[in-house]
């Protein structure tokens, strides 16, 4: 047992290598050690760190089903009762309510442009373009206007 009395009076040699590698080693582990403990207690979502750690805290049921969604990609969880999934039917009708909402909110827009783009047309053609019935557009008339012109007879 020679070799661990050698260790332990190196270690505790205050100028040897192994010294100050057991020091930086020690102040680590502390660390870390003080870092576990002060953040293992806490919520999911004041937590600065990860920590592989179990949680002491119990989860409430928004932060399972915001933690589930999350896992979930989105994606709709089988339910076991009732109850979920009615709730569930009733987020997908929602879901598809505000979809629809959205639809027509981007059609009736889209129209609005239009209108918008067909006014501006108006004002930029001249008042020569509006007598000789240049500002109509092609769908209206079945077939293209001549335009008479001064010198045509």
């Amino acid at each position: 047992m020679g070799w661990l009395e050698h260790i332990k009076r190196d270690l505790l040699r205050r100028g040897s290598p192994a010294f100050r590698v057991g020091v930086w080693v020690t102040g680590i582990a502390g660390g870390l050690v003080w870092i576990y403990f002060d953040e293992r207690d806490k919520p999911i979502k004041e937590r600065a760190i990860f920590l592989p750690a179990r949680r002491q805290v119990p989860m409430d049921a928004s932060e399972i089903e915001e933690w589930n969604q999350k896992l979930s990609g989105g994606k709709l969880l089988p339910l076991t009762n009732a109850q979920q999934q009615q709730q569930q039917q009733q987020q997908q009708q929602g879901v598809e309510a505000a979809r629809a909402a959205l639809l027509a909110a981007v059609k009736e827009e889209a129209q609005q442009q239009e209108q918008v783009q067909k006014l501006q047309q108006q004002k930029e053609q001249g008042w020569i373009s509006n007598l000789l019935g240049l500002n109509e557009p092609p769908e209206s008339s079945g077939k293209k206007k001549k335009v008479p012109l001064l010198f045509d007879k």
